[in-house]
């Protein structure tokens, strides 16, 4: 053979041999290496080592039992990197394939047991066989408790005449990171970084994995640096590898900054990496940048793929960047690459919602050009554009199409449409839509009804949106129940307490109705000042097993109280807290209302020096100081004004006009006069009203004069 061939050969058997000599765990034989004279390319070449040419050495796939089928070479990407041979610490040992075979058997025999314990420590140390580390890497792939096979390597570690090199701290790193060893990864990473080895490129690749597995995806990145700090260069390989880990820790702000540093070094990553970047960049709202690494891939000879552009796609139409969409198909279809159905429907979809319809409709008309036909969901994403931009005329033609087409409107077709037509103040339109879509067997959605019901009740039409209710019922389909108390609201506003209470009955017939049923019932009477009938609604609510709630008891006071009924409203409050339900600010001061506006104020100031230490509320104070008004008891009312302000609480001018007519009436116009000049202290300024009141006690007070 020619010196040229022997070069190359020599090269050959370089790389494959170093890189999976102590994956498997023997050597591998010479016709695997000849296989591959062929594929020989630029890659560094190295001197065979001594231990190639020792004979008798053990050959791949011989070893019989379990030990073959663990042996085989998992990483086939190992072959790719030329890796240096690594000296050897221990003495060699030219072992034939029994003896290879024996050896791992017996010591595979020791550790079968449960955990690491001094007895597997005792059988280790009578052993007298020697172990070198195709022996170490070869046991460590046969272990499945993870502490130990810890124990069998720090064990070793301690042995004399045998060192650790960069495979079998792979292996173990491989280990643990299955095992989610966290503690003892970051342990054994300091002890392989202070032990005196030689690493390997792979180490990178085992050790930022095994980091990966246990969450700790930062420290990773720290691991690879540190690794790189100790002379160890990593290959492009070990950048791809950090990066996909990255990108999807979600970690994607250091997944760049990767990938700058592996352009400064030399690397570009392979067109799986390149397109996770491309996905993330869109996923962070980065489109240029997306589009500068699809030009650097076609600058560098790697040839996107369809997840490349269906990325690409994806991330343009939802960016609005119709011009460059439309380049990059362009491309798609010189290539050969035809978009699908399901690429165009992501395209049309992310236009709808970039609000970009006119580009929406225009890649519908190329993709109806292309021959590839339109589905119902591409027509629901169109009406749902077009529909909401304001173009129903537009969606309603579309949908007249499809059926011409010899279409049949799904569910999200027909839903799309009425929510749109609703929406757009056709509610009528959309009505007859879902009859036919009813007809048609198809089930309307809550939402679907609800637009319905928001479209008729925005034109003032509370009897049609009860029908929407009752085909919601019809079909099984039943309305929240707050839907019911914005249709009681709205009979309330028109005086329709007669339609009101109908649809009262029909919340309890339906069983939906709940507390802020009642309360909402308690309160439409409450204003008609129907005492008996809030009475019987309270009634039937506790008949029902729904237990009273603040709101409950405090609209209850305040009906009693304003029809006179404030013995029965006190009566209330106690009950209130009695049952346990603590009143709030409202109930307070609800209840302090009724009970001033009866003229009972000095009971009223024991509640409210009850509520004062509870809540520091500027509505108790204001109800109280215009009582204290009222029986002319101006100095503790002035008293309590002081008080607000020691308290923090800001008084408005509601509370000083009250005061202020109050003294102005009562004969004490310089009292009244002094205050509205110290309104500034208390940080409120007069207003119109109060200028008013005190220039008509002024007037009363001169013509009283004359």
């Amino acid at each position: 053979m020619c010196v040229h061939n022997w070069t190359m050969a020599n090269n050959i058997s370089m790389s494959i041999y170093a890189a999976r000599k102590s994956i498997a765990g023997h050597f591998l034989c010479s016709s695997h290496i000849c296989s591959l004279f062929r594929q020989q390319d630029s890659r560094k070449s190295f001197s065979i080592p001594p231990e190639m040419f020792v004979d008798a050495v053990p050959i791949e796939n011989v070893v019989s039992g379990k030990l073959t089928v663990a042996s085989q070479i998992e990483d086939d990407e190992c072959t790719e990197r030329a890796w240096p041979p690594l000296p050897v610490r221990s003495t060699f040992v030219r072992h034939k394939k029994s003896d290879f075979n024996q050896i791992v058997e017996r010591v595979v025999g020791i550790l079968a047991g449960p955990s690491w314990c001094p007895s597997v420590v005792d059988e280790l140390n009578q052993l007298d066989a020697h172990l070198d580390s195709y022996h170490v890497v070869a046991i460590l792939k046969l272990q499945s408790i993870p502490s130990v096979a810890l124990g069998f390597f720090y064990w070793l570690k301690q042995k004399e005449g045998y060192t650790h090199n960069g495979f079998t701290y792979s292996k173990m790193f491989e280990i643990l990171g299955n095992a989610k060893e966290m503690q003892s990864i970051q342990k054994l990473l300091e002890d392989m970084l202070n032990d005196d080895i030689v690493l390997i490129p792979n180490l990178f690749n085992v050790v930022a994995r095994a980091y990966a597995s246990v969450g700790l995806f930062m420290d990773a990145v720290s691991a690879f640096e540190r690794l790189e700090k100790h002379g160890i260069k990593p290959d492009s390989y070990s950048f791809d590898i950090i990066i996909d880990i990255l990108v999807k820790a979600g970690c994607q702000i250091q997944a760049y900054t990767m990938y700058d540093k592996m352009l400064e070094n030399g690397f570009f990553p392979n067109l799986y990496v390149c397109n996770l970047l491309i996905d993330s960049h869109w996923r962070l709202d980065r489109p240029d940048d997306a589009l500068v690494l699809y030009k650097q891939m076609k600058a560098k000879g790697t040839a996107p793929n369809m997840n490349t552009y269906v990325f690409l796609v994806k991330g343009l139409a939802k960016s609005g960047k119709a011009e460059e969409l439309y380049t990059i198909v362009k491309e798609m279809e010189e290539k050969g690459l035809e978009p699908n159905l399901t690429m165009y429907n992501t395209l049309i979809c992310a236009l709808v919602q970039a609000e970009e319809i006119d580009a929406a409709i225009a890649f519908f008309g190329h993709m109806v050009d292309c021959c590839v036909k339109p589905n119902n969901f591409t027509f629901s994403c169109l009406i749902r554009g077009l529909g909401k931009s304001g173009r129903m005329n537009e969606a309603q033609q579309l949908f007249k199409g499809l059926k011409e087409l010899g279409g049949s409107p799904d569910d999200y077709v027909y839903n799309a449409l009425v929510l749109n037509l609703s929406k757009s103040g056709k509610p009528n339109a959309a009505l007859e839509v879902l009859h036919e879509m009813r007809s048609a067997g198809s089930k309307p959605t809550v939402a679907t009804y609800l637009a319905l019901v928001d479209g008729f009740k925005a034109l003032d039409k509370p009897d049609l949106v009860r029908k929407v209710f009752q085909v919601m019922q019809a079909d099984n389909c039943q309305p929240y129940v707050v839907a019911y108390h914005d249709l009681i609201e709205k009979y309330y506003e028109d005086k329709n307490i007669e339609k009101a209470c109908q649809v009262f009955q029909d919340v309890k017939q339906l069983s939906l109705a709940d507390a802020g049923t009642y309360n909402l019932m308690l309160k439409v009477h409450g204003k008609q000042k129907d005492v008996k009938r809030c009475r019987q609604i309270l009634d039937e609510m506790r008949r029902a097993g729904i237990q009273p709630t603040v709101v409950t008891y405090s609209t209850m006071i305040q009906v009693l109280g304003k029809t006179g009924h404030v013995k029965d409203a006190f009566h209330m409050f106690k009950e209130m807290k009695k049952k346990g339900c603590k009143p709030d600010p409202i109930a307070y001061g609800t209840i302090l209302k009724a009970m001033v506006d009866a003229g009972q104020v000095e009971k009223a100031f024991s509640v409210f020096e009850e509520g004062k230490k509870i809540y520091k509320d500027l509505m108790m104070y204001s109800i109280m100081i215009d009582g204290l008004g009222r029986a002319r008891k101006f100095e503790k009312a002035m008293n309590l004004l002081k008080e607000m302000k020691n308290r923090g609480i800001q008084p408005d001018v509601v509370v000083f006009n009250s005061l202020i007519a109050r003294l102005c009436k009562g004969g004490e116009g310089e009292e009244a006069l002094d205050l509205y000049q110290n309104m500034a202290s208390y940080g409120c300024n007069p207003n119109r009203i109060t200028r008013d009141i005190l220039n008509t006690s002024l007037k009363k007070k001169m013509k009283m004069k004359k």
